[in-house]
């Protein structure tokens, strides 16, 4: 799996404008192009007014059937109008901005959120929450899932944290570091990011490098986990903790932030954590 493909996973009529709360009435058209985003409708059953979808994979089951009206960053302005759509639900991206600035001139609004960080995904819950009269709806869903991670979280406080390499993408390696969702997941796991100490969510890294930091675990999405038995001077080789990690279940970082969490702590702490809770 390259990086962009598992960074893409991370990504008008009848509807007026309630002026005084900023939410918007029950009669609107819906295109959502970010599976995250998508998520978050689901469970603030908002569906049933979504008509079009974007062009990526891990739909909820309810709109893979839809029409795609494109890349997230990159919607198809002529195929939105067609489909009468007048809210389109996205993920920020600059890449996208000058395509998103077009449709707003041409009538449809748009909502760009921001779902890279924990922070973020609770923030656009509640976000979509007040903007599509779902607050309440929308309340219990944060407080569901800053429940569940606290829970999480205080099971793995006095643990080891073993070092972890989380391979997002190959030829070239691409590792996720620090300000990533899946370093706050791996936090939350109990284990610790073997590039702790870089700047960037995500970063090319050399083999060379890998080698030297020697990781405890690896959490491979790319498919190729098989790939490191060579390197059985490896601590994770050599003690059977490479790991390949399924990307639909970790590169989402939406509603799923608890059950993500789960699944990498029983990579990280098998022990503590039982497989048939969290697979």
């Amino acid at each position: 799996m390259c990086l962009l493909a598992f960074l893409a996973l991370l990504a008008a009529t009848g509807c007026q404008p309630d002026r005084r709360s900023g939410a918007v009435s029950d009669t609107r058209r819906l295109a959502v192009v970010s599976p995250a985003a998508a998520e978050m409708l689901e469970l603030l059953e908002l569906t049933d007014q979504i008509v079009a979808i974007g062009e990526t994979e891990y739909w909820p089951e309810s709109l893979v059937d839809l029409p795609s009206v494109g890349r997230f960053d990159a919607p198809n302005s002529e195929r939105l109008i067609e489909l009468r759509v007048d809210w389109l639900v996205t993920t920020s991206s600059r890449a996208a901005d000058d395509r998103l600035r077009h449709l707003e001139s041409l009538g449809v609004e748009v909502l760009a959120l921001k779902t890279d960080t924990f922070d973020g995904v609770l923030s656009s819950i509640e976000q979509l929450g007040a903007r599509f009269d779902r607050e309440e709806q929308a309340a219990r869903v944060v407080d569901r899932i800053r429940r569940d991670l606290a829970d999480i979280s205080d099971r793995t406080r006095d643990l080891p944290r073993p070092s972890t390499l989380i391979v997002v993408g190959r030829e070239p390696l691409f590792v996720a570091g620090p300000g990533s969702h899946m370093d706050e997941v791996l936090k939350i796991a109990g284990g610790r990011n073997v590039i702790e100490d870089e700047g960037s969510p995500y970063r090319q890294f050399s083999l060379e490098e890998v080698l030297a930091r020697k990781p405890e675990i690896i959490l491979d999405t790319t498919g190729g986990a098989g790939s490191w038995s060579a390197f059985d001077f490896l601590p994770a080789v050599r003690d059977g903790r490479v790991y390949a990690i399924d990307p639909a279940l970790v590169a989402i970082p939406g509603v799923r932030l608890a059950e993500m969490s789960l699944y990498v702590a029983h990579r990280v702490h098998p022990n503590r954590f039982e497989a048939g809770d969290v697979d």
